[in-house]
C-alpha cells in the first residue's frame, strides 16, 4: 500500500527524517530534491508525500507519547499497547520524534 511503500522510500533518505545529520546533508535544496523525486517516483502531485509523511510521523509521535504517558504503580491501570499498523515501521524515528515540554 503506498504508506508503507512512502515509509521504505523515507526511511532510506534520512535528510527527510534525522535532524542529527549535517545541516550540508539535509540542507533545503536536497530535502525539495528528494521529496520531488519521491512525488515522481509515486506518479502524484507535487507535495502529496510531504503532506501524507507528515500525518503518518505525527500519528507515530501521538503513539510514542501514549506508550511512554506514566502509569501511576496500583492504580489498576495497565500499560496499554500500541496497535497500528504503522508503528513498528516507523520505529527507525523514535530517536528523533518527541513532543516539546
Amino acid at each position: 500500500n503506498f504508506e508503507e511503500l512512502l515509509i521504505s522510500e523515507v526511511s532510506r533518505r534520512r535528510e527527510l527524517w534525522d535532524p542529527s545529520l549535517e545541516l550540508k546533508l539535509r540542507g533545503p535544496r536536497i530535502v525539495a530534491k528528494s521529496w520531488a523525486d519521491i512525488d515522481t517516483a509515486f506518479n502524484i502531485e507535487p507535495g502529496t508525500a510531504k503532506k501524507r509523511w507528515k500525518t503518518l510521523r505525527d500519528c507515530y509521535a501521538r503513539k510514542l507519547a501514549e506508550e511512554k504517558k506514566y502509569v501511576p504503580s496500583g492504580s489498576g491501570a495497565s500499560q496499554s499497547t500500541i496497535k497500528w499498523k504503522y508503528y513498528a515501521s516507523l520505529n527507525f524515528l523514535r530517536s528523533t520524534v518527541g513532543y516539546r515540554k
